[in-house]
């Protein structure tokens, strides 16, 4: 089915040696209002990676107007030098400089011993990339915008249903689009549950587009990723986070992100919101574990970052819970399941321990799946400080939501489903997230730095491996449920 919607201040210096044991030529820039990270990179000659190599934490995000920023001087030197600090890892290293952490390896054969073991002080050699011949070309948007939606809207039952919401609210932003005076060709194809995907993909060589969105089903994530990339097509997977190929496929592009991923930004919340020398991470394990690939990778990463962590033993008892609170610090406990049953004891195991000691500086950290316990259970999120880690927020008391909603049924007569997240909501953000993009970067669209009003989903897509392979939702927030009762959200900045 095709549905064809038309509409009518800076100074530089020249320094040496920023970092041991280099020659390499920077120079400083400080940034000016409207700069991004990619019109410095084109404006200095360089790519963006290796601007961030030589700025460790920068990203497209945090750069801000007044922010002083080195520059590497095109045709110098291809590595910089690192020194080794305490409790750094090879992997913290690599994320903090945007490579890989077989780039970083190979970059340093000392690494590859047996035996070996980083140190305090050790130096390592840092790749900088070079830029390609595409990266080397001016982002230049698209004038008419070509998308496919792949996504099971005959298969029956609730996922038809939510799928079919997800479209619709698509199309809201489609029509908003178009009533801008841009010019959207959709085309629309049911993505079946068995063998016949594979003869799909031929179909959708007959309509070329720009963009997919979708599928659904894992078992065709694969095919779907191999099929953009050798078309060079990129595919939005609207639903799922457990989508290996993104770390290999350029194309892909992720609304929610692997556990991996969500580890490294729960990580980075978290250090904005619990300072390492006032917090205690407490584990609670549960039945279940479902969340413990997450829970163990979370672990490691605040160790990195100098958080005291402990953990309760599989079948912990109340007084274990009351020992493993600190009197001078904030006890965080972070349970390893995000399921109903699971949220449901540790709701209640910590309520008594604020029955208990009433005064004790205690929250915990749920998963984005408390969200739809928020109704049944909102008394005892506040009572225990919970702070919901979610890369979404449905309010319904938001005036732009409830007129939202309202539209929505004039359209579609019927109110939105009852379920987390909001499938017409995330449709429209997602819409309005990637058709911006797309107008604005064309087929540059992966270093999209815009902003985009949205009701429910922020979307801001960053590198899975920080330099080749697809993008994941970097977007993560807390849902603070205070013990005040009130309700705050909190986003990494």
């Amino acid at each position: 089915m095709c549905i064809c919607l038309f509409g009518l201040a800076s100074g530089s210096i020249n320094l040496k040696g920023q970092t041991a044991g280099t020659a390499q030529d920077v120079s400083r820039h400080i940034v000016t209002s409207g700069e991004t990270l990619y019109q410095l990179s084109r404006k200095f000659g360089v790519t963006q990676e290796q601007i961030i190599a030589l700025n460790p934490g920068l990203t497209a995000q945090n750069l801000r107007v007044g922010q002083e920023v080195l520059i590497p001087v095109k045709g110098q030197g291809s590595k910089v030098t690192h020194r080794v600090q305490k409790k750094e890892t090879l992997w913290s290293i690599s994320q903090a400089y945007g490579v890989t952490l077989e780039e970083l390896v190979a970059a340093n054969p000392q690494t590859q011993v047996a035996g070996f073991e980083l140190k305090d002080g050790d130096t390592l050699a840092i790749p900088l990339r070079s830029g390609t011949g595409a990266e080397e070309k001016a982002a230049v948007g698209y004038n008419v915008l070509r998308l496919g939606v792949v996504l099971p809207f005959k298969s029956g039952g609730a996922e038809a249903g939510r799928c079919t919401e997800f479209f619709r609210g698509f199309l809201m932003a489609v029509e908003e689009v178009k009533n801008q005076g841009k010019d959207v060709l959709l085309y629309v194809y049911n993505e079946p549950a068995g063998a016949g995907f594979d003869s799909l993909l031929p179909r959708l060589k007959q309509h070329p587009v720009q963009m997919i969105v979708g599928p659904l089903y894992p078992a065709h994530f694969d095919k779907m990723a191999a099929f953009c990339k050798d078309n060079d097509i990129k595919c939005l997977v609207p639903f799922s986070s457990k989508v290996d190929a993104v770390y290999s496929t350029p194309e892909l592009f992720l609304l929610n992100a692997p556990d991996r991923s969500k580890a490294e930004n729960a990580v980075t919340l978290m250090q904005n919101v619990f300072k390492p020398a006032q917090t205690k991470v407490v584990l609670l394990p549960t039945a279940d574990s479902d969340e413990r690939t997450f829970v163990a990778q979370v672990r490691q990463r605040l160790l990195e970052k100098g958080y005291v962590i402990t953990e309760l033993p599989a079948n912990y008892t109340q007084s274990q819970v009351l020992n493993g609170l600190d009197n001078n610090k904030l006890t965080l406990f972070l349970p390893t399941s995000s399921s109903r049953a699971s949220a449901i004891k540790v709701f209640n195991e910590l309520k008594q321990v604020r029955a208990a000691l009433p005064d004790s500086k205690m929250a915990v950290l749920g998963y984005t799946e408390w969200l739809d316990l928020a109704n049944e259970y909102q008394n005892d999120l506040f009572a225990i400080d919970t702070y919901v880690l979610s890369n979404h927020y449905y309010n319904a008391y938001d005036a732009a939501t409830r007129k939202f909603e309202q539209t929505y049924a004039s359209w579609f007569h019927q109110p939105l489903l009852q379920v987390s997240p909001r499938m017409a909501l995330l449709g429209y953000d997602a819409g309005k997230y990637i058709m911006g993009g797309l107008l604005q970067y064309g087929d540059h669209f992966g270093i999209q730095d815009i902003t985009v009003p949205h009701y429910q989903s922020a979307i801001r897509f960053v590198r899975s491996d920080g330099v080749s392979g697809g993008y994941v939702n970097g977007n993560i927030l807390f849902i603070h449920y205070r013990t005040d009762r009130t309700i705050e959200k909190l986003e990494m900045q």
